[in-house]
């Protein structure tokens, strides 16, 4: 009985934390205003921030010049900003993607460069590596070394091996 109260009690803490930073956010704004104006973009990243679906993967997914990229950035800056030790695996449908979205969170001043890390499949060539991600990408880690990141970008195919 105590154990469940304390839970209880936990997960009121965890509820009341994050609907004052969802409220926050609305106050205050988003950290990039082109996703603040697009309601459809604004209402995922507030989905994602809020953890309505968790435990289950968010999935943004669209035709390309959507604004995929940004709504995802935007959403893992609030999500970092919520929880300081909220951890986010961001997947891609492909190595441009996943290195625009790391080339993206990296030029936020919100997001520590040594918290991001762009995860390879040891089958990429590194030359294929753009020169500003050069210092923020591995091939072959542990898990006990990728949970030392706090964003982890890379593809589908990488995050499934």
């Amino acid at each position: 009985m105590y154990r469940t109260a304390g839970l209880e009690q936990f997960a009121c803490m965890e509820i009341t934390r994050l609907l004052s930073h969802i409220l926050l956010l609305l106050y205050c704004g988003f950290y990039d205003r082109c996703v603040e104006r697009n309601e459809q973009q604004k209402m995922a990243v507030l989905h994602i921030v809020s953890g309505v679906s968790r435990p289950a993967p968010y999935i943004i997914y669209g035709p390309p010049g959507t604004g995929k990229t940004k709504t995802t950035v935007e959403a893992i800056r609030q999500v970092l900003a919520a929880v300081g030790g909220n951890r986010v695996l961001a997947c891609t449908p492909s190595n441009s993607a996943a290195d625009l979205v790391c080339q993206r969170l990296l030029e936020s001043p919100v997001v520590s460069k040594s918290e991001v890390l762009r995860f390879n499949a040891m089958s990429r060539d590194e030359r294929d590596i753009p020169l500003d991600l050069k210092g923020n990408s591995k091939y072959d880690l542990t898990m006990g070394e990728l949970l030392t990141f706090r964003v982890v970008v890379c593809t589908l195919v990488t995050a499934g091996k």
